[in-house]
């Protein structure tokens, strides 16, 4: 394991990185995946759901009147924390 994991670091070029522009000027404060999607919290008080694979934004998540600095993701749920002192559910399909 160990050899053909060192040749496929050394001889295989690395993918291109996929790069998401999330927030804007805002900074990111947590971050949840799973297969398919990305969740993306800020201090904009938003989350940002990200398809996994392509990197298209598939939904903005907004309610929250504080930054969100916590998040899970599981299956279609996602469960959020913010400074405003809540806790959001949210139905992400």
């Amino acid at each position: 394991v160990d050899f053909n994991l060192n040749k496929n670091w050394c001889t295989r070029p690395l993918p291109e990185p996929l790069v998401l522009r999330a927030h804007d000027d805002h900074v990111i404060t947590c971050l949840k995946l799973d297969q398919n999607r990305i969740v993306s919290g800020s201090d904009d008080n938003t989350l940002k759901v990200w398809c996994a694979k392509t990197g298209r934004l598939l939904q903005t998540l907004a309610g929250h009147t504080g930054g969100v600095w916590a998040s899970q993701l599981k299956d279609n749920i996602c469960i959020s924390g913010s400074t405003d002192r809540t806790v959001r559910v949210w139905n992400i399909d």
